[in-house]
């Protein structure tokens, strides 16, 4: 008989599936493990340190955000803009209520400087900077699997094939005039730049 209480989240989207700016603690107004200073501007309601971040509290941030950026009250304020999607929202809720996911989103944040882009307002500059930082290789240096038809290449976390790129993504990325694909590994939270080219007809 189903119960009258909130089911537990499923798993969280894999790190390829995020944005590569995806920043959990920035999108639920939750104090960063990188960032003791967030939200200090009200220190009459200091958050609690990033460790002592219990389901509850998160749960709370949870529902505080889809409330402040949820469409229906955008339309009511019209100078506040949603910066959130609701899937982004429930995407951060998701990884910081599941410690493993939570590790590996903590990893990836440090990788790409976390310190160092803390007041990032999600205008891009903070995702540039961190692609610029990440390993680049050549679609050649890839190993190719002739019966899926996708390049690989293994992750330095022990993933054998742990970054893959396959044709729809490689024409997605000539289709909009780029010649770069970004990939994160499926076993863990690192990324790779991919470059490659466009062949001529």
């Amino acid at each position: 008989m189903p119960s009258a209480t909130t089911a537990p989240p499923p798993p969280p989207p894999a790190a390829a599936s995020l944005a590569p700016s995806f920043n959990a603690y920035r999108i639920l107004s939750l104090p960063s493990p990188f960032n003791s200073t967030t939200n200090s501007s009200s220190s009459s309601t200091a958050a609690p340190p990033p460790t002592a971040l219990s389901p509850t509290v998160i749960k709370a941030a949870y529902r505080r955000a889809l409330l402040t950026h949820h469409p229906d009250k955008q339309q009511q304020n019209q100078q506040h803009r949603a910066q959130h999607s609701v899937d982004a929202i429930t995407a951060a809720y998701k990884t910081l209520l599941d410690p493993s996911a939570r590790a590996a989103h903590d990893r990836a944040l440090r990788l790409r400087g976390a310190t160092k882009t803390a007041d990032d307002d999600g205008d891009g500059d903070a995702e540039e900077e961190w692609r610029l930082g990440l390993e680049a290789v050549d679609l050649d240096d890839l190993a190719f699997d002739e019966a899926t038809g996708r390049w690989w290449r293994g992750c330095r976390c022990g993933a054998e094939r742990g970054f893959v790129v396959d044709d729809d993504a490689l024409e997605e990325e000539a289709g909009a005039g780029g010649s770069e694909v970004l990939v994160g590994c499926v076993g863990c939270s690192l990324w790779m730049r991919v470059g490659f080219a466009v062949a001529e007809d």
